[in-house]
């Protein structure tokens, strides 16, 4: 994974790899704001766990992308359960059959 993320041409110190487990990993590892928060997990734990801390760190007008909300109905609920617990006013907009992406409004 860390290969063809690092083919973007985008520089490579502007990437942060933390490797293990989500619920091992978050929070704690993470400082400051994110700019792109991709999720590609596939499972509701992971999902909400994700979303649940790092969403915050998006900054406004950042970019969310879900990889899995069309394509694995636990993404879709986790999604969906943060969205609707923390009142998120997210329009998230269908990529392809399985992925959505989302700008972060202002609060």
């Amino acid at each position: 994974m860390r290969e063809v993320v690092v083919s973007s041409g985008y520089p490579e110190d502007k990437f942060v790899f933390v490797p293990g487990k989500v619920d091992d990993t978050l929070p704690g590892t993470l400082e400051g704001k994110i700019s792109l928060l991709r999720l590609d997990t596939d499972f509701y734990s992971s999902t909400y766990h994700k979303l649940l801390h790092l969403y915050p760190l998006l900054s406004v007008a950042g970019i969310l992308i879900i990889d899995d909300y069309g394509a694995f109905q636990r993404a879709k609920l986790a999604t969906d359960q943060v969205i609707a617990e923390n009142r998120l006013k997210l329009f998230l907009t269908r990529m392809s059959v399985g992925v959505r992406l989302a700008v972060k409004p202002e609060a």
